[in-house]
Order: C-alpha cells, then sequence, then structure tokens
C-alpha cells in the first residue's frame, strides 16, 4: 500500500528519457516501449529521486496548481499505474535506530 513515507525507484530494466512534456520509457526484460504523458513524466522524474510521496506532493504543488485533494489522489493513483505497468517499484521501509 502507498503511504505518505512511500518511496520509490525506476526497476532495475527501465530505461527512461523525458522528451518534451512526455517520456520515453523503455522496459528492457519485456521488449516494450511506453509514452507517458505530462503528468506521469513529471511524476515518474520525482519518484526516481527517491521522494517520500509527501515530499513528492510538495513539488507537483508548485508545478501544477490543483487542490490539495485532487493532487494526492491523482498522484497516489499514477503512482499505482506505474507500479502495475513494471516501471517504478516500492522500496522497503526505512528502519529507525533508537
Amino acid at each position: 500500500m502507498i503511504s505518505a513515507n512511500s518511496r520509490f525507484a525506476v526497476r532495475a530494466d527501465v530505461r527512461y528519457r523525458l522528451i518534451e512534456d512526455e517520456a520515453v520509457v523503455v522496459r528492457q526484460k519485456s521488449n516494450q516501449v511506453i509514452v507517458l504523458n505530462e503528468v506521469s513524466a513529471c511524476i515518474l522524474d520525482i519518484a526516481a529521486k527517491g521522494l517520500a510521496v509527501d515530499d513528492m506532493l510538495r513539488k507537483l504543488a508548485d508545478a501544477y496548481e490543483v487542490g490539495e485533494k485532487t493532487l494526492r489522489e491523482d498522484t497516489l493513483a499514477h503512482l499505482q499505474e506505474l507500479l502495475d505497468a513494471g516501471i517504478i517499484e516500492q522500496q522497503p521501509a526505512e528502519s529507525v535506530a533508537t
């Protein structure tokens, strides 16, 4: 399940390139080429930096004029689609030393 602290990484077999307002994604294992729209490309690029979901939302809020609720719902939906497509993977929760 995706939470506020979830972090993601681009899967090892995936390469992507931002081209204007889109991203071209190559899944090497399956020989797939996927084109992402502007919003999905932006989310992928931010997710690739390993930011937590809440940090991603702050960055996206700077880029898009949309309400907080809509931004959260849409971002979580896009992240789930990227997960389902095998483009990104959720990283294990970081353990906190006590």
